[in-house]
């Protein structure tokens, strides 16, 4: 006769199989694929740029690499770029 040592250890391996069992079948009959849910930070290393205006660019104030930042309202920061005296004009009086 089995001892009680031998009964738990038989029961306990009974769980483990089942409860295996069960996840597998519920992974492979699931209702389509399954979803992982992370957090974390996504950090680009390229991003694409586009002008709200066409205009003919006459002088460029940065270079390649050079990094540029988005001037804060009322503070002055140094354009990235010039275009045509015509073009800012037309382009202001889209704005208005």
């Amino acid at each position: 006769m089995p001892s009680r040592a031998q009964k738990l250890a038989a029961a306990a391996a009974l769980v483990i199989t089942v409860g295996l069992a069960v996840t597998w079948a519920s992974r492979r009959l699931g209702d389509g694929p399954a979803t992982v849910s992370v957090t974390g930070a996504i950090e680009a290393t390229q991003v694409d740029i586009s002008p709200r205006i066409t205009a003919r660019i006459v002088e460029r104030t940065v270079h390649e690499g050079q990094p540029v930042a988005r001037p804060t309202p009322g503070a002055a920061g140094r354009p990235a770029a010039h275009r045509r005296a015509e073009t800012r004009r037309r382009f202001r009086k889209q704005l208005d």
